[in-house]
């Protein structure tokens, strides 16, 4: 009995020490409830367009704050995540920081009258050209 007493209050005092409310170190950074799409001005789409990077870690920032964290599969090339935001209207700046330390960042202007879509696509080291794409335009991306 003594030595469950104290296996147990061992447990307890290594919980406690955890920076990790949950107890759990592994886990990664989650992003931000996202609003209804109704409600979203902004939507954010990513995909890995690289097989040389099949599963690429990629951070995503919005004046700052981080928003999304997460591995993105290349798949069969046609995998795309999308993400919706509600942000205010007027200037923001977006970072994209790929684990292989490719970066971008690029200015947006989020209109006060209508949504603004983003499309970020990982295509990784080939050599020569850039790694991360980033395009907006004012209606929704069609993919193949």
């Amino acid at each position: 009995m003594r030595r469950v007493l104290v296996a147990l209050l061992t447990i307890a005092a290594l919980a406690a020490c955890s920076d990790d409310p949950s107890g759990d170190e592994t886990q990664p950074p989650t992003t931000e409830p996202a609003p209804p799409e109704e409600e979203a001005n902004f939507h954010l789409d990513i995909s890995n367009q690289s097989f040389r990077n099949p599963d690429v870690g990629l951070v995503v920032s919005i004046d700052g704050d981080e928003v999304v964290a997460k591995s993105f599969a290349v798949e069969g090339q046609h995998t795309v995540e999308s993400f919706p935001f509600a942000i205010e209207a007027g200037s923001h700046r977006i970072e994209i920081v790929a684990d292989d330390g490719s970066e971008l960042a690029e200015d947006i202007e989020v209109p006060g009258d209508a949504p603004l879509y983003a499309n970020v696509s990982y295509w990784g080291p080939d050599g020569g050209g850039r790694e991360l794409i980033f395009q907006t335009q004012d209606e929704p991306f069609a993919y193949a």
